[in-house]
């Protein structure tokens, strides 16, 4: 059974947790000591209520049903009670250095970069010149360099894009992806937990980033909302990884798997590039304006971000669905209304928290009031479909 997203979950014997497999295989520049380690187990107990029913009824499905476990739940419950940690270390990373730095990437990108003072961060898109996305990514300012960091899927469409456009300005761009760590604390205690890592001290404001030491390791913390929830990424040196590791784990912050992270992903209603959004779609269509200044001036993709924003519109929409099955279609799925295509499903998980499959995808916009009941197709397959608000959770 597929949990959309690149993973697959197989019944392992009695005793035993769920194995976790990647369909898709790293590119060999993500091959690194730092490597991700994609079958992370749970290394601590962890204090769940009421898991029996949902464990109960989630066992009562068919064969084709949603995979878990109790060991998926408690990761689950962790982030919406606790905190739990991503091992982002396949994350791309981009350091950008030299005199030039600012103004070369102030002109690319969708955000500001000429306002973004030492020790700011924010969230921007690498358009095409007819405003599509190639690439989004949170962008770090500092004394000496910009970073940006992303999901993996950024890496090759993020980097060359970028190079195409140095010509003569004193600017290198390096790929940090193999030289850095990056982990993040996410969840409802995320700011008690990663004060107790910097023995109280204070942690940075959102889109914030401070230096700073966590187990005499020396990084650096930064505040940005992942899932629509506080969050704290923390990049460190390689050779540290495994050190970070231990004091996550010595903290009590229980690892969190890819497919869990999914599920969450998909309840927060955050698209993901190269699944729910590519270069065919306007952020405007995603609900990313929060990645877009419009008063910064030209960049590429500009004129048609001023456009859509200053006077037109998008004719559809990312869209939240409940779908009427135990089962996890295989996405892309179409949608269809009153015999026209009207949409597509791009995502679909089961969602831990509403006990029900949920989906992603993109709806004309004159059909997204919640509740409106649409057809959803893969080939012969069937499933009924509701409209739902974002987040799901």
């Amino acid at each position: 059974m597929i949990i959309r997203g690149g993973a697959e979950l197989r019944s392992a014997p009695a005793g035993r947790m769920l194995a976790l497999r990647h369909f898709h295989k790293k590119p060999a520049w993500a091959v690194s000591p730092c490597r991700r380690d994609e079958t992370m187990m749970l290394d601590q107990a962890c204090n769940v209520s009421n898991l029996t029913d949902s464990q109960e009824k989630l066992n009562s499905f068919s064969n084709s049903a949603p995979p878990t476990t109790v060991d998926l739940l408690k990761q689950y419950q962790a982030v919406r009670e606790g905190a739990g940690l991503f091992d982002l270390c396949d994350w791309t990373r981009i350091s950008i250095t030299g005199p030039d730095r600012i103004t070369f990437l102030h002109g690319l990108v969708s955000n500001e970069v000429k306002r973004l003072s030492s020790g700011k961060a924010n969230y921007s898109l690498f358009l095409t010149p007819q405003g599509k996305i190639i690439a989004d990514f949170h962008l770090l300012a500092c004394d000496q360099e910009l970073i940006l960091f992303g999901k993996t899927t950024i890496r090759n469409p993020l980097f060359d894009g970028l190079n195409k456009y140095l010509i003569m300005e004193e600017v290198e761009i390096h790929d940090a992806t193999d030289s850095h760590t990056l982990f993040s604390v996410r969840g409802l205690r995320s700011v008690e937990k990663s004060a107790l890592l910097l023995n109280h001290n204070s942690l940075p404001d959102e889109y914030n980033h401070i230096p700073a030491s966590i187990a005499t390791i020396p990084c650096l913390i930064l505040h940005v909302p992942h899932s629509g929830k506080a969050s704290f990424d923390i990049l460190a040196q390689c050779e540290h990884r495994d050190s970070l590791r231990k004091a996550f784990l010595d903290a009590g912050i229980i690892p969190i798997g890819a497919d869990v992270e999914e599920i969450l992903r998909v309840e927060a209603g955050i698209p993901l590039l190269g699944q729910d959004i590519d270069q065919k779609t306007i952020p405007q269509e995603a609900h990313l304006d929060h990645a877009i200044s419009y008063t910064k001036g030209c960049y590429v993709g500009q004129e048609v971000m001023a456009r859509l924003h200053f006077r037109g519109h998008v004719n559809r929409e990312l869209t939240g669905f409940i779908l009427e099955t135990d089962e996890i279609p295989q996405t892309p799925l179409s949608i269809v209304s009153d015999a026209k295509d009207v949409g597509i499903i791009t995502s679909v998980v089961y969602s831990l928290g509403l006990q029900k499959t949920i989906g992603l995808g993109f709806l004309r916009c004159e059909l997204r009031d919640t509740g409106t009941a649409v057809d959803v197709f893969h080939g012969e397959q069937h499933v009924k479909a509701f409209v739902h608000p974002l987040p799901f959770v």
